[in-house]
């Protein structure tokens, strides 16, 4: 079955405040996940429209660049509000992941070491 199109920038808005509320009444961030299913859409297909890569020829100009600047509002808010609650206290993992993946933190530097062997006998061994 294909996916629908997103064209109607109220409903959009409308997808996009009930996924907003059932967040808040989960005490949870808001997800792409969530938008997606308040939307009607897969998570792939919404990214499509974040990126601003889908195609559709009914759609103008004007009310796809709304949309995409709403959906890429929403994906910022994404974002920010799982950062905000991966530094929750307690959460000393979410910080160390964020850390890493996002801010280029390691926990020590890596250095090669330098390894010699030595064989015990090898002036014994045949050649």
């Amino acid at each position: 079955m294909d996916e629908p199109f997103l064209r109607s920038v109220a409903k959009v808005n409308k997808g996009l405040a009930q996924a907003r509320t059932v967040a808040a009444e989960h005490k949870l961030p808001l997800t792409i996940e969530r938008i997606a299913a308040c939307l009607g859409v897969s998570r792939k297909r919404l990214l499509l429209y974040i990126r601003d890569e889908v195609d559709d020829p009914e759609i103008d100009e004007k009310r796809r660049a709304k949309i995409h600047k709403i959906l890429w509002q929403a994906f910022c808010d994404c974002e920010a509000e799982l950062a905000e609650e991966m530094l929750k206290p307690g959460s000393h993992t979410g910080a160390v992941f964020l850390g890493k993946n996002n801010f280029g933190y390691c926990d020590r530097e890596e250095r090669d070491a330098e390894i010699s062997v030595t064989f015990v006998g090898e002036e014994n061994m045949k050649e």
